[in-house]
């Protein structure tokens, strides 16, 4: 939720108001009841025997009027406050109007709400049994008892220790590789390390982490760090690693802030993932790049060549500052300052960002719609620009138009610098600077959300969803309803059943598709080695 500047609490006449959040490929979520007892007061607008309020988007507010049973519709003006987030795109039409024109079985395609039947009414399909309905939730309760679950049955251990053996290049690149497990009620536990895939299934269903962070490979075996000899441990190789946060473009996204993301501002991250993803391969040549969903409000990026992984913590710096185009902290408006002639690298990241700025930026962030967002924009712009343009935007019937003013009015590098603000990547530079610094593993669960930490597939990328993603709930639910086999199959080989139960397991649930993507990272890699073995074969054998 969000305030207003002056924001007034209006008596319900005792009812009670339940607000819930409508989320993509989710059951609605209950936010609260009762809205004067919630962190920030609520301006009700008059709207009394009201018992569900949604907002769709920055147009109106649908509502369910308890009194009339009828689902009713009030404009923008006679509201100030959001009382949900909801980001499913009705932002160029008005609800009402699409309420009067969709049919309710288009409705519920077009919410991509589950559990819809063809023809259902849209009162019934948002009903207040409905909404209530928590099925498919995650429940941080519950953790504690699906991770065991998650360790035993479905984490990939064995493309896991491939990924991280990089085909045994030394047999102490998996011992000497350091693992870190956050443990229940935050215990920390740093310098693990393993001797070979076993020992770390054992450990990890043993420990059960709630999260797991991979750092460096070391001089020695981590878990023996304090017993060798002072000075002589140390970080050798790391991958060359990225971070990206939503929460670091809280300052140019009007849709959520903070912890919260939502499909109108994920645009951000599939941005910067088609501009890094380009610079790492065609700037420095990197081939083995894995991104990863971090299970809540951003992504990773792990460079695995192993050029990248010998890089020194200066030339890592480099890389980052190359890659850096957004400056300055809270405190700085303007963080982009082109030169001329604009760097190519640059100039191919301006042509990601156009593709998607219109649409994005201008439609559904709306950076145009109130003095209170124009402002921010106004504040790039040339002092002798700012103040004509000010009357102008006022006089302005809508968004487009004073895009298109803005346009007519700015060179080409002062919107281009606009346009790099509101949408370049921003990284955190000391993640990718440091050696020894750790980052979450793929495939950890995030115990905020229950989402997995999967792999993107880049080729794919405008139709990854993190909302889709699989949680840990979800998961153990759809192991629930296949037919289980028994634990003890008697068989000679006591690890073989366990193997290819696990095996089985995963490709009964929805982690099937992100498993196969880091196979297919994998695999890449392990043909690109041979390749490179027999390069040196053939070399050796011509002298």
């Amino acid at each position: 939720m969000s305030g207003g500047s002056h924001v007034s609490s209006i008596k319900t006449s005792r009812r009670k108001i339940s607000v819930f959040e409508l989320r993509t490929n989710a059951n609605p979520r209950f936010i609260g009841s009762d809205p004067c007892s919630s962190q920030k007061q609520i301006q009700l607008c008059g709207l009394k025997g009201c018992d569900i309020m949604i907002n769709f988007g920055i147009k109106c507010i649908i509502f369910f009027n308890l009194e009339e049973r009828k689902w009713k519709t009030t404009a923008k003006q006679d509201w100030q406050i959001f009382f949900c987030r909801c980001s499913l795109g009705l932002t160029t039409r008005s609800c009402s109007q699409a309420l009067q024109t969709t049919p309710p079985s288009k409705l519920g395609a077009y919410f991509r709400c589950p559990g819809v039947l063809p023809g259902e009414s849209f009162p019934r399909l948002f009903s207040p049994q409905k909404m209530a309905s928590s099925e498919s939730q995650y429940d941080a309760a519950e953790l504690p008892d699906l991770l065991p679950i998650y360790y035993k049955r479905l984490f990939p251990y064995s493309q896991y220790f491939r990924w991280l053996s990089y085909g045994g290049v030394s047999k102490k690149y998996f011992q000497n590789r350091e693992f870190s497990f956050t443990l229940k009620d935050d215990i920390y536990v740093r310098y693990q390390s393993f001797n070979n895939q076993n020992e770390l299934e054992k450990e990890m269903q043993k420990m059960v982490p709630y999260k797991i962070d991979i750092g460096a490979v070391y001089s020695n075996k981590p878990s023996q760090h304090n017993s060798v000899k002072s000075g002589t441990f140390h970080a050798e190789y790391k991958e060359l690693v990225f971070d990206i946060d939503m929460t670091d473009y809280d300052d140019v996204r009007t849709c959520c802030s903070s912890a919260d993301i939502c499909p109108k501002c994920w645009t951000l991250m599939t941005i910067a993932i088609k501009i890094l993803d380009r610079v790492l391969e065609e700037d420095f040549g990197f081939q083995h790049r894995l991104w990863v969903y971090s299970g809540r409000r951003g992504v990773h990026c792990w460079v695995c060549d192993e050029n990248a992984r010998k890089l020194s913590q200066a030339a890592r710096s480099a890389v980052a500052e190359y890659m850096s185009v957004v400056k300055g902290g809270t405190d700085t408006i303007k963080k982009v300052h082109l030169t001329n002639p604009i760097h190519p690298s640059i100039q191919q990241a301006i042509t990601v960002i156009d593709h998607y700025f219109e649409d994005y930026a201008v439609n559904e962030q709306d950076i145009f719609s109130s003095k209170e967002t124009w402002q921010n924009v106004l504040a790039l712009v040339p002092d002798g620009l700012r103040d004509g343009l000010q009357i102008d935007f006022v006089k302005a019937k809508s968004s487009t138009e004073r895009w298109k003013l803005l346009q007519r009015t700015l060179t080409a590098t002062y919107l281009e610098e606009i346009k790099l603000q509101y949408c370049y990547p921003r990284l955190d530079v000391n993640v990718s600077k440091g050696i020894n610094h750790l980052l979450k593993s793929p495939f950890s669960v995030h115990p905020k959300t229950g989402r997995i930490s999967v792999p993107i597939d880049v080729k794919n990328l405008d139709k990854f969803d993190p909302f889709s993603v699989p949680t840990i709930s979800s998961l153990c639910k759809e192991l629930d309803k296949t037919k289980e086999e028994q634990e003890n199959t008697s068989v000679e080989n006591d690890e073989e059943p366990e193997v290819k139960r696990r095996t089985r397991d995963y490709k009964k649930t929805s982690l099937l598709g992100p498993i196969k993507v880091f196979e297919q990272f994998i695999e890449k890699m392990e043909h690109f080695r041979k390749g490179e073995l027999l390069k040196q074969s053939d070399r050796g054998g011509d002298f």
